[in-house]
């Protein structure tokens, strides 16, 4: 008898349940159309040579301006313009018995952003040498 009473009560729960009233669901609204970001271009290959200061050494390759000494940009570009910058620091670094002597340069180059990672993002921006020549001092 509790048997037939327990499943009487369970039964009636159950469509008690199964009775409840459906409630209506909105249809999904598409998401709102979003603008993509603005990209911004790099600046362009600068017109004239920029006069300027190169280092090379361990987790360096960096220019910075003579007209702004404070700020330093990563330098990135090809293995053939990228090697003659080298072989002229090495060849101070070795003449001097000191690292990191500066090679003075004017360079054409273009201006490719800051770097998100890596040890360029230690510097103000990322540039790409295009050309570069070999200068006495900064003027």
């Amino acid at each position: 008898m509790k048997l037939k009473l327990a499943l009487l009560v369970a039964s009636v729960a159950l469509v008690t349940a199964c009775k409840e009233e459906k409630k209506e669901v909105a249809p999904a609204q598409p998401a709102p159309q979003t603008q993509p970001a603005p990209v911004t271009a790099p600046a362009p290959t600068t017109d004239n040579a920029v006069a300027g200061i190169y280092h090379y050494g361990s987790e360096v390759e960096t220019f910075t301006l003579c007209s702004n000494k404070e700020t330093s940009y990563w330098v990135e570009g090809k293995e053939e313009l990228l090697n003659t910058l080298r072989d002229k620091a090495i060849a101070l670094a070795k003449e001097k018995q000191a690292p990191y002597q500066d090679v003075y340069v004017k360079l054409e180059y273009t201006d490719l952003g800051k770097a998100k990672d890596g040890f360029a993002a230690d510097y103000a921006s990322v540039v790409e040498a295009k050309n570069a020549t070999f200068i006495e001092k900064c003027e």
